[in-house]
């Protein structure tokens, strides 16, 4: 076995016997100042109880070695969160770290099971894409383990995030199609527990309250889930209704893409007898003939500050948290 491979076993002990995470071993290890004096004398006394001690090189040198950060991620193989991950992708190169991509790790509802997943694969720190703690609870996780949220984030819960406004880029894109001259609005959008989500349908009810024009009650559909069959399916229902829209918002450029094909195939034009944009600016909204209008997120800028964030709170676990907003931008297509 390496001197690096068995460094790192004695600090997996010794944070386990500790009860504390292995971050705060390394902490200890290397800045004592940044450790409760209480903490710093439980984690003495573990390397002791084990027979080490916590001046040993090799532990400093096994955190120098093995940077390893979590990411949350709620689908691996997603054009949207893909372009997220480029971005982290190019930050921990940078910062010579390696990734463990996790979708368990969004999933998870209790701070017990992250610190289980962080301390079994030597986790140093977490970007999450999404989340199942409350904003509470995030904040007391951050405490052990350096949190950083992106794209779907919560500013209740005191860490730092990067994102977008959502309601603002949503006001945004229904404001533009009621400048075109639509009035007959509907919006499809998926699970409303979804922060995110409730931000957009937020924004486009907002947009449509200050320009006087009533939302139909049938024309608010809310999805169970995020397939492209299940929005196809709400989209052709949608559109046989007697007094039909003559324009979609959508939350995302998939379900955009299935108002085109329902659309499509009861031979509607486009955008002549029902208007379409999405959200995202992924490469769905491309495809289609014609074109879909969408929401330009900054994915690779996201997820590369966001990646920049944790590293600089490794460095210094007493920053405050950094809640940054990044601006969206309509790209207008044939679809409207």
């Amino acid at each position: 076995m390496s001197k690096s491979s068995i460094a790192q076993n004695r600090i997996t002990e010794i944070a386990n016997a500790a009860g504390v995470s292995i971050a705060t071993v390394s902490r200890a290890a290397n800045h004592k100042d940044r450790v409760a004096p209480d903490t710093y004398q439980k984690i003495l006394d573990a390397a002791a109880s084990l027979g080490y001690s916590l001046k040993r090189p090799e532990v400093s040198e096994a955190f120098e070695d093995i940077k390893y950060i979590m990411v949350g991620v709620p689908f691996i193989d997603d054009f949207f969160f893909n372009g997220i991950m480029d971005g982290i992708e190019a930050s921990a190169n940078r910062h010579n770290c390696k990734l463990i991509v996790s979708k368990d790790l969004t999933h998870c509802t209790s701070i017990k099971e992250i610190t289980s997943l962080c301390r079994t694969t030597n986790a140093r720190g977490i970007v999450l894409l999404r989340n199942s703690l409350a904003p509470e609870d995030l904040h007391t996780l951050n405490r052990t383990i350096p949190v950083v949220q992106c794209c779907d984030i919560d500013e209740r819960a005191n860490i730092s995030t990067v994102g977008i406004d959502d309601a603002l880029a949503a006001r945004h894109m229904t404001e533009y199609l009621i400048s075109s001259g639509r009035r007959q609005i509907a919006f499809i959008s998926n699970e409303y527990r979804i922060r995110h989500i409730r931000e957009r349908e937020r924004g486009f009810l907002e947009a449509m309250s200050e320009n006087n024009i009533r939302v139909n009650p049938n024309f608010i559909i809310r999805l169970h889930d995020t397939t492209y069959a299940s929005a196809l399916s709400a989209a052709t229902q949608l559109l046989s209704l007697p007094a039909r829209p003559d324009a979609v918002f959508t939350s995302s450029d998939i379900y955009a893409a299935a108002i085109h094909k329902a659309a499509k195939s009861m031979n509607l034009r486009i955008p002549e007898d029902i208007a379409i944009s999405g959200f995202d600016n992924t490469l769905i909204s491309q495809v289609p003939d014609p074109s879909i209008t969408t929401v330009n997120q900054p994915r690779y800028q996201m997820g590369y500050i966001a990646f920049e964030q944790l590293i600089e709170q490794l460095g210094n676990p007493k920053m405050e948290p950094q809640n940054i907003v990044l601006d969206t931008e309509l790209v207008i297509r044939q679809s409207t």
